[in-house]
């Protein structure tokens, strides 16, 4: 990789691997265009954390910063994605777009953290423009995107939520259904009633939970034991 991000890899005890991402230069700024690409190679296991919350500055010409993450899980890998949050400041606009690709037995466990303006900021003054894709063995997975514009801070969006998370869970044990069909995959956990748990099955297989919180700090203490 190269400035402003920088990224090193730590062997844990049972043989799988860390990737840390690290903030080499003052980042997002207006026009910088970020990209994040990754492979995990069959059999493989990985987990990529990062050191620190990534913040996208003000954009005083009216620009934006971009972000691109685009990765691959293939046969048999497995990937807990799950960095810390971006955080959108007053004035700055971010564009991302993520890409994620599974194989049909791979495993994955991709966490995103969103917080809308630093602290006493209004989060109505910035702008957002964000999607992701992730699939599974070529058929959709998950769809999901937040774009600022009308309505996007009423009871249908966001409501008062200033933290937005997702996590999303393919578990390569679990049997898929054909997009469209009634029946919904049970999803594995202490709780058998995935609504009750809060997890929500994806219709191909796997399990969504979202989280909104009007405080960052309440929304990550949420969060906090959905971490793997």
């Amino acid at each position: 990789m190269e400035p402003p991000l920088a990224a090193k890899v730590r062997t844990e005890c049972d043989g799988s691997r860390t990737l840390i991402l690290v903030g080499s230069a003052a980042s997002v700024l207006e026009g910088d265009e970020l990209a994040v690409s990754l492979r995990v190679g069959p059999g493989a296991r990985l987990a990529v954390r990062s050191v620190a919350a990534q913040l996208v500055h003000p954009c005083p010409g009216g620009g934006w910063g971009n972000l691109t993450v685009d990765v691959a899980v293939e046969a048999g890998a497995s990937l807990c994605w799950s960095p810390e949050p971006v955080v959108v400041a007053a004035g700055a606009g971010l564009q991302a777009r993520t890409t994620v690709a599974c194989a049909a037995d791979a495993g994955l466990w991709w966490t995103d953290e969103l917080v809308l303006g630093r602290s006493g900021e209004n989060r109505c003054d910035l702008r957002l423009d964000t999607s992701v894709r992730i699939d599974r063995d070529g058929r959709p997975a998950w769809r999901d995107g937040l774009s600022t514009g009308g309505g996007w801070t009423g009871p249908a969006v966001l409501g008062t939520a200033r933290y937005v998370a997702t996590t999303v869970r393919l578990d390569p044990s679990e049997a898929t259904v054909p997009v469209g069909t009634v029946d919904l995959p049970s999803v594995p956990g202490p709780d058998p009633d995935p609504f009750d748990s809060g997890w929500l099955p994806l219709a191909g297989g796997g399990a969504l939970r979202r989280v909104l919180a009007a405080d960052p700090a309440a929304g990550r203490a949420t969060l906090g034991p959905l971490r793997p």
